[in-house]
């Protein structure tokens, strides 16, 4: 699939054409896909299809800044000025390379960035119009910023033994490239190689991505993600708590690291990052959600609904988060604040025996004992052996006073080889209803 182009081979860009299409049949209105597909069409050419997945993009989610950069850049490309109707994109810097390159001026030499994306920009812009003297003074101020960017210029394959390629550096000089957005294809790529078992070629995208980016922590990010395939599970924890120390103020890492932790027993810790990521991004359901089951797992279970709650606020179709939140309100005893929560699952189609068996006895706890035992019948008659459904079924027999009925559920759950928690639960609650029935 590779050949000698730095950016994106043809065979990579028909894949992700064909991947990016994929996804999109099964989400046509999230945003990033849109994005993502607004940026293949530009380096495509075709900037009509590229403006109007931008656009796209931005009517799902005004706040995408990404978007919104990139409608901004392909009006550029146009040739109309851009109207960013955001006060921060003004006096953008890589906009107003971009304005340059388009009227065929060339980028002012006076430009010193103190960021290390804008640095990289202008190191491809000056590669790209063979000024080679500027070109080595942006990678000097690259390594003033970070000096551990010079490494990833050569896991880029941008530079050997110290010294740049001028060459592979200049494709991404070009106003056609100049898109931090080009990223996400960047790592889209990436992640399909390493699944087709190139892992040196997914760990140079990421390198090409990360500078585009001008984030060594994002280079990190995706380096343990392609260790943790070996196994490697200290250089994992490394590499994340090296990206958290470089941009403390970017939840992706927290969540990675606090994932890594929590699956290593670390729980605590876990949490710590989870709760800074949770912090920087409130209104990202995702990082709510996985905040949440750590929550739960350490039985801080009022706060994992309150996060839970926010998650799906955020996202009323973020079935996952709203399972998880059905959940723990019935574990916590809360049965009836579940059951709007199952019954909308219910309604979207995601239905399993033991959901029905939830949400029929959650019907039951907030009265509707026909709906309930309706349920109950279709969950059993779907999987008449597990457990944990029949000792629900069992609860609802008793407290509605077929203790007879009740008992033959609950042996039936018994003889099903109930894990020992559950198994001592159902003799519990077996053992209480023959008491309470006077029955010796």
């Amino acid at each position: 699939m590779k050949d000698t182009r730095t950016f994106l081979s043809e065979g990579q860009v028909a894949l992700l054409r064909q991947d990016l299409q994929a996804e999109t049949e099964r989400h046509p209105d999230w945003a990033d896909l849109q994005h993502a597909t607004g940026v293949l069409h530009a380096l495509a050419g075709d900037l009509d299809a590229a403006g109007a997945g931008f656009r796209a993009a931005l009517a799902g989610n005004r706040k995408y800044a990404d978007a919104r950069w990139s409608l901004c850049w392909v009006e550029l490309l146009q040739g109309r000025e851009a109207r960013p109707e955001d006060p921060s994109l003004e006096g953008d810097v890589r906009l107003g390379i971009v304005r340059d390159l388009v009227q065929g001026n060339a980028p002012d030499p006076g430009l010193r960035p103190g960021d290390a994306a804008t640095a990289f920009a202008l190191l491809a812009v000056a590669a790209d119009r063979r000024d080679d003297r500027a070109a080595e003074r942006m990678r000097e101020l690259l390594r003033d910023l970070d000096p551990g960017l010079v490494d990833v210029l050569e896991t880029a394959g941008l530079a050997k033994a110290g010294q740049l390629d001028l060459g592979r550096v200049a494709e991404l000089g070009r106003p056609l490239s100049l898109n931090p957005g080009t990223s996400v294809l960047l790592e889209r790529a990436a992640r399909i190689e390493a699944m087709s078992g190139d892992e040196g070629e997914a760990l140079r995208l990421f390198a090409v991505a990360a500078l585009v980016r001008g984030s060594r922590a994002r280079f990190l990010l995706h380096r343990a993600e392609l260790v943790g395939r070996a196994g490697d599970d200290d250089e994992v924890l490394q590499h994340l708590q090296d990206a958290v120390a470089l941009e403390p103020d970017w939840h992706a890492p927290h969540v990675a690291l606090g994932y890594e932790l929590s699956v290593r027993g670390r729980r605590d810790d876990a949490l710590g990052h989870l709760e800074v990521a949770a912090r920087l991004v409130p209104g990202y359901a995702d990082v709510l959600y996985q905040y949440a089951l750590l929550l739960h797992a350490a039985q801080r279970n009022e706060e994992a609904c309150e996060r839970l709650e926010a998650a799906v606020r955020i996202n009323p179709g973020y079935h996952a988060a709203r399972a998880a939140l059905g959940n723990v309100l019935f574990e916590a005893g809360r049965v009836k604040e579940s059951l709007p929560h199952y019954e909308l699952l219910l309604e979207e189609g995601l239905e399993s025996t033991l959901l029905l068996g939830r949400l029929g006895y959650a019907a039951h706890a907030a009265g509707y004992r026909d709906r309930a035992e309706e349920l109950f019948l279709v969950a059993i008659g779907g999987d008449g052996n597990r457990s944990e459904l029949l000792c629900l079924y069992g609860m609802f027999l008793a407290e509605t006073q077929r203790v007879v009925e009740a008992r033959a559920v609950w042996d039936r759950a018994l003889a099903a080889d109930p894990p020992g928690a559950l198994r001592a639960r159902i003799e519990s609650l077996r053992d209480e209803a023959v008491r309470g029935s006077g029955d010796r």
